[in-house]
């Protein structure tokens, strides 16, 4: 058999089903041509973070979905946001060398290594991403959700209180939003959002960001989102937990929500307009969206470097670059957007 070059083809030589999500900009799903395009440095990473590629990978025995591994690899992006083959041909050169270290420890009873546990590519993700990992692979997997399931939707129901929210695991709200579209779970949710807590609401939205939302739901966000805009002392975590989950709705009510935060009072706050770029970036599209968007960040609470930073994570993103560019170079843009502009690229750009 010829040796794997790429990870594609090591999976389809090992006869193992795969799936491949990317855990940097949220939790979205790469179809399997979409990766191997990638990997063949074809295609830029659709969803660059910090000129990193963060792959959630899932794996399972054709025959025996029980046996299944999990890998989290991050691998460097060039100036053009492919992949830097050297990096997971390194990868790939380690794994066959554990693989090959593990045939041999079997024959003779010796102790198996784990191939991801000294890798330079590999890294943990936070709990929440955790979380939310574990439950689509139970979903894709077609096992049953984690036994904290049941506690959150009883929560949601509002069985115990919806001032109990300390009890209910971050695992369980993952399974519900992994699952809206079982279990009566989406109605679930509606019922309880307007009267979440602040941190029970925010480890909510914290899922729903990475699910394709319905416009029932999307709207109540919508309505909870300009209630914490209006409120005499707004709750900037739950603010950005609403704006985040509204990454994978319809970008009608997506652009409401964005639009609402830019024009409140806190439209310039960093954190806000961090979770902007973080989560609805391709709003930024829209020619009007992104010229507010820009003229908040030239502004924003941190000033210049922050500035820079965010407008370089987004420049990185494919399809993004020219939209952005039009308006940093606008003849019609602020005084406080020039200045940051030239802070950024130099006072001639």
């Amino acid at each position: 058999m010829q040796l794997p070059k790429s990870l594609s083809e090591f999976f389809t030589q090992s006869h193992t089903r795969y799936r491949v999500f990317d855990l940097g900009r949220g939790l979205r799903k790469l179809d399997s041509e979409t990766f191997r395009q990638f990997e063949d440095s074809e295609l830029p990473y659709p969803y660059p973070l910090q000129q990193q590629a963060w792959l959630g990978i899932l794996g399972w025995n054709s025959e025996e979905k029980a046996e299944q591994f999990i890998w989290f690899l991050k691998f460097p992006l060039d100036e053009t946001g492919k992949l830097v083959p050297t990096a997971r041909d390194s990868f790939l050169h380690g794994l066959l060398e554990t693989l090959g270290s593990n045939i041999q420890a079997a024959r003779e009873g010796g102790e198996f290594n784990d191939a991801m546990r000294e890798s330079p590519f590999g890294f943990k993700p936070k709990e929440s991403m955790m979380a939310g990992f574990h439950a689509r692979a139970l979903k894709a997997l077609s096992q049953p959700a984690s036994r904290y399931y049941d506690h959150a939707r009883d929560y949601l129901d509002g069985k115990p209180g919806y001032d109990q929210w300390a009890f209910v695991g971050l695992q369980g709200f993952a399974d519900v939003a992994a699952r809206l579209d079982s279990d009566n779970n989406e109605t679930r949710v509606l019922k309880a959002l307007p009267q979440l807590p602040a941190p029970a609401l925010s480890a909510l939205c914290g899922f729903l960001e990475n699910e394709s939302l319905s416009t029932a739901l999307s709207e109540a966000m919508l309505t909870r989102l300009q209630q914490e805009l209006s409120a005499g002392e707004a709750d900037l975590n739950v603010i950005t937990a609403l704006l985040r989950a509204f990454a994978l709705s319809g970008p009608g009510l997506a652009a409401q929500a964005v639009e609402a935060a830019l024009t409140s009072p806190l439209g310039t706050n960093i954190h806000l307009l961090a979770a902007i770029a973080a989560r609805n970036w391709e709003l930024l599209k829209d020619e009007a969206m992104a010229a507010r968007f820009i003229e908040a960040l030239a502004g924003n609470t941190l000033g210049h470097d922050a500035f820079a930073q965010v407008m370089g994570d987004l420049l990185a993103i494919p399809g993004m670059r020219a939209v952005l560019l039009a308006q940093l170079r606008s003849p019609d843009r602020s005084e406080a957007l020039s200045a940051a502009v030239g802070h950024m690229f130099g006072q001639n750009f």
